[in-house]
């Protein structure tokens, strides 16, 4: 994995070994992760549920269709398959079944090394961490269970707390809020397009990794 900081709109290359450096040399004072692509491949996890939820109404989410969509909200997306496949899925009931089967494929779901390793070392001088994420609260605990990293994180601010999913910076805003830091010197690690421009309008620092 490799990781650019993004500056409006320029991006310079920072790798894995240089993220720590860069936190104690540029005055951050939390840094917030994105989950999903950030600090676990989940992505094969959540299209198998996504897909059972559709299967469970007799559609077919296909894994191309799925893919080209990745970084939305589950609403979102089982928004924009209702209105370009399937008209006539119920989106709320494939969104709570899509939910509850998360668990049954939390195996597929793997930690991501590097930033993982990072959120690690940032223990050791007593830096806030925070998820923000525009997955569901249970999903997301799922998931950094499953990365050995849930009990290490202060805040987990997800689409549950009612907030407008990424690219709104409100996710990463309330992260930084209930840490108790300001925009200002709070630092997202993010890997999608949705969550890079997020952290972005809230006036963050943001590493894009990938």
């Amino acid at each position: 994995m490799i990781g650019y900081l993004v500056e409006g709109g320029e991006e310079t290359r920072l790798p894995a070994q240089e993220w720590v450096s860069f936190v104690k040399e540029n005055g951050i004072e939390a840094v917030i992760f994105d989950c999903d692509g950030t600090l676990v491949e989940s992505g094969d996890a959540h299209y198998e549920c996504m897909k059972f939820a559709a299967l469970e109404q007799g559609f077919d989410l296909t894994l191309p269709w799925y893919l080209e969509r990745t970084g939305l909200d589950r609403r979102s997306l089982f928004m924009e398959f209702s209105a370009g496949i399937a008209p006539k899925i119920d989106v709320e009931k494939a969104i709570s079944t899509s939910i509850a089967a998360f668990g049954r494929f939390i195996s597929m779901v793997e930690p991501i090394k590097e930033t993982v390793s990072f959120l690690n070392d940032l223990q050791g001088f007593g830096m806030k961490i925070a998820v923000g994420t525009n997955a569901e609260k249970e999903i997301a605990q799922h998931s950094l269970k499953k990365a050995g990293v849930l009990e290490l994180v202060d805040v987990l601010v997800s689409i549950s707390d009612e907030v407008s999913p990424k690219p709104a910076a409100d996710i990463f805003e309330l992260a930084a809020q209930k840490l108790g830091k300001s925009n200002a010197v709070s630092l997202v690690l993010e890997d999608s397009p949705q969550g890079v421009l997020a952290a972005q309008n809230a006036g963050m620092r943001v590493i894009r990794v990938a």
